[in-house]
């Protein structure tokens, strides 16, 4: 628990890869104990700054700063109850940029083709299928700019069940086709994705 201005700050989940912190999320508090911002910053697997998530609970508004390996930005976008409210992009050097034409990758068969894959290959893990638990599991991986997936993690552990993580991760793994990668100006670009895989268990 760090003190800061408005109250505390608090580290509440952090992963590391041989030895090397690459994920972590922290909650801040005002002086009441209420969480009024939750942080999650992401680094490479040489510990450099990648990305930083910030979500304040008392003004509705998300940003996503991510950061080249010399530590100057790269881009921030900024949106406030759902809607973006600004997007600025910079160089290696700092200088903002133009905004960039970006394209999200896509499964084979676009997402109908991945919730075909869901619906064929999910299966319930034994030790909870009938506890009657209805959970959404938030996995964050990286679409390579040769359409394969990596860096391959549960956002919110902590709030599902142990196997439910498992299969999910599997789920990824094991995923046999190449996605179509991102673009950005079109130039093909590794891009991180975020995607909800909900497990409903029971009748």
């Amino acid at each position: 628990m760090i003190k800061t201005a408005s109250g505390l700050s608090e580290l509440i989940l952090t992963f590391t890869m041989d030895t090397v912190k690459v994920f972590e999320k922290r909650e801040d508090k005002n002086e009441e104990g209420t969480v009024i911002k939750k942080i999650q910053t992401e680094y490479t697997d040489q510990g450099a700054l990648k990305a930083r998530t910030v979500k304040d609970l008392l003004t509705s508004t998300n940003s996503t700063e991510t950061f080249f390996l010399n530590g100057h930005p790269k881009s921030k976008t900024t949106s406030k109850a759902g809607t973006i409210v600004e997007e600025l992009y910079f160089d290696e050097d700092g200088q903002e940029l133009s905004k960039a034409t970006k394209i999200a990758p896509l499964p084979k068969g676009n997402m109908q083709g991945w919730y075909k894959y869901l619906a064929n290959n999910m299966r319930m893990p034994e030790d909870v299928k009938r506890s009657g638990l209805n959970e959404t599991v938030y996995v964050k991986f990286e679409v390579a700019t040769d359409g394969s997936l990596d860096n391959i993690h549960v956002l919110n552990p902590e709030e599902v069940h142990t196997s439910i993580s498992k299969e999910a991760i599997r789920l990824l793994t094991k995923y046999p086709h190449q996605w179509t990668p991102g673009t950005l100006n079109g130039v093909a670009t590794a891009m991180d994705m975020i995607l909800p895989l909900r497990f409903k268990y029971g009748n």
